[in-house]
């Protein structure tokens, strides 16, 4: 068993430059292994080689180019058709293996990438279109049945960008010989520090903003990562691809490394294709990982077996003490639901619990919590596989620094960090957003890379002495009383969502006080819920300073309103 202390960094993996180098790293060395694999609705897998998908990568690539006659091909760019002037590609669709095949063509192609959120309204993604300044959107075909409709809403037809189905993409690209696509990788050059994809912030207050990174930002982001964890097995991916921490982490993160990539089809798809899969690691969000465990209690006591799981939780600690691990023989009935080759989850997108971490690990299951924002490509720091802390986020990546200001909101300088917000009235790389009205969203948003380069992640937080890096709420979230007290309302949320009664719950001021708004479980009736609630809060206000306590409560009857990445919009 081994220690939870500090060892070496891993240097499993060649340092890479871009993207486009990842791939013709892949392709010396790992050509014919499976990069993807995916099912369809009858259970069936298909496979991707790594060169089978950089075939495909490269037709496209240079479909896109014989598509932009209005371009000039530059003469110090012959072996990838790089145009002057990079056109801004979105990329609009469900989790696909064409999904991944048309972000990368667009990208090595010397074009931008726009990831795009299909399930964005008709005026959210003309909004976006227009903050991007797409000029073409690449789609899915059930992507393609959405657009067809705004279209048809459009009073100008010139509000819609031009779009091309995925399938139309494939038919005008014939697929080349192996001999070519190696020698198309290996001789192209990108400029790293160029844009080369933009992702839109989450949006869990106000508008989406753009955020420009360039080759550079990504593969140095993957670099440090892989420098702190290693992946030894292949994963599976349920998180949106067009959100960074869906597609850099869980999708090119896993590429590098050089295991495979199962694609999920959907929510209602992975119980069966997590047994299909038995996947050695897992990306997931908090929501996930919280729906997991609820399942397995909710399995524990369905077949009686509750009393059964504790008194081999008790067993397992016991004998983890003296050296002797056997977790994975104990819940092998839990993890089966997994693949059962599960051992690694990272976390991150949002705070989670440390609670869950301590339950998974009782299972067998490690969460490795980590954090990142879309401006920081996406992971700014992330536990070990063998060095960790319970309750932290993790250590800084290699070659970058996070350090806290003098009111305590985490900073991150370094080679991850964001070109900046694209704003599409100036054309240029300012880091300015995309609102230019002079108002202070505005200034704020011009000032979150101050002058030494350290981006203000707006997270509130600490660091111990071994480096661990621990976030305590945000910044803009933070109650003041009028006392003068300071309270997070993340700390009071993480400790009511403890609570089976409560599914969502939202804490603020109000008039002064502490409110909670609350989205119960709703499993019983709306009087006994609440009444069991009240008291929870109650007890809970019990164990809290004066100036803590809830005194008001809201409850709802319908679910907060989400982001993609299943964070509150508050």
């Amino acid at each position: 068993m081994k220690k939870n202390r500090p060892y070496p960094l891993y240097d499993l993996l060649p340092e890479i430059g871009s993207l486009c180098e990842m791939m013709a790293v892949k392709l010396r060395g790992q050509a014919n292994n499976t990069a993807f694999a995916y099912y369809d609705r009858k259970g069936n897998c298909y496979r991707k080689t790594y060169l089978e998908f950089s075939a495909e990568v490269r037709s496209a690539a240079e479909w896109l180019a014989a598509r932009q006659t209005a371009f000039p091909q530059p003469d110090n760019c012959p072996n990838a058709p790089c145009p002057a002037a990079p056109l801004h590609i979105g990329i609009l669709g469900e989790n696909s293996y064409d999904w991944l095949v048309m972000f990368m063509a667009v990208i090595c192609s010397g074009n931008v990438a726009v990831a795009l959120d299909k399930d964005m309204s008709q005026e959210e993604l003309l909004q976006a279109a227009r903050d991007a300044d797409v000029g073409l959107i690449l789609h899915s075909a059930k992507a393609g049945k959405k657009i067809t409709k705004i279209k048809k809403a459009l009073d100008a037809p010139g509000e819609m960008p031009d779009c091309c189905s995925f399938d139309e993409a494939y038919a005008a690209a014939p697929v080349p010989e192996d001999s070519a696509v190696l020698e198309y990788f290996d001789k192209m050059t990108v400029d790293a520090d160029a844009m080369c994809c933009m992702f839109f912030t989450s949006g869990t207050s106000g508008r989406r903003k753009p955020v420009m990174l360039s080759h550079r930002n990504i593969a140095s982001d993957i670099n440090g990562s892989c420098q702190l964890f290693v992946l030894e097995g292949d994963t599976y991916t349920v998180l949106p691809f067009h959100h960074a921490f869906g597609l850099i982490v869980g999708v090119w993160m896993v590429f590098h490394y050089g295991h495979t990539v199962y694609i999920s089809s959907g929510l209602r798809y992975i119980p069966a294709e997590l047994k299909a899969a038995r996947p050695q690691t897992m990306m997931l969000v908090p929501l996930f990982v919280e729906s997991f465990y609820k399942q397995i209690r909710q399995e524990a006591a369905k077949t009686g077996r509750q009393t059964q799981m504790k008194a081999a939780m008790l067993l397992s600690d016991l004998l983890r003490t003296c050296g002797i691990d056997i977790r994975r023989r104990l819940f092998k009935d839990v993890l089966v639901r997994f693949g059962g080759n599960l051992e690694y989850i990272i976390c991150g997108g949002a705070p989670l619990d440390k609670l869950y971490v301590e339950k998974f690990r009782k299972l067998g299951i490690e969460i490795l919590n980590g954090y990142g924002t879309t401006e920081c490509s996406p992971v700014a720091a992330v536990n070990r596989n063998h060095y960790r802390r319970d309750g932290s986020v993790g250590l800084a990546l290699p070659g970058s620094e996070v350090v806290i200001s003098q009111d305590g909101e985490v900073l991150v300088r370094g080679p991850h960090v964001m070109l900046g917000y694209y704003d599409n009235t100036k054309k240029t790389e300012n880091h300015g957003s995309s609102d230019t009205d002079g108002s202070d969203s505005s200034r704020e948003e011009a000032e979150k890379i101050d002058e030494n380069g350290f981006y203000h992640t707006g997270d509130l937080g600490r660091i111990d002495r071994d480096g661990f890096i621990f976030l305590t709420g945000r910044k803009k979230n933070l109650i003041i009383l009028s006392n003068g007290e300071n309270v997070s309302p993340e700390e009071l949320e993480e400790k009511l969502l403890r609570f089976d009664s409560i599914s969502e719950v939202v804490v603020s001021a109000d008039d002064g006080v502490i409110c909670a708004e609350i989205y119960p479980e709703t499993n019983d009736s709306v009087e006994n819920i609440y009444t069991q609630i009240q008291n929870e809060i109650d007890s809970l206000n019990k164990q809290l300073p004066a100036y803590k306590q809830i005194t008001r409560t809201v409850f709802r009857n319908t679910p907060f309103e989400k982001t993609t990445t299943k964070k509150i919009r508050r």
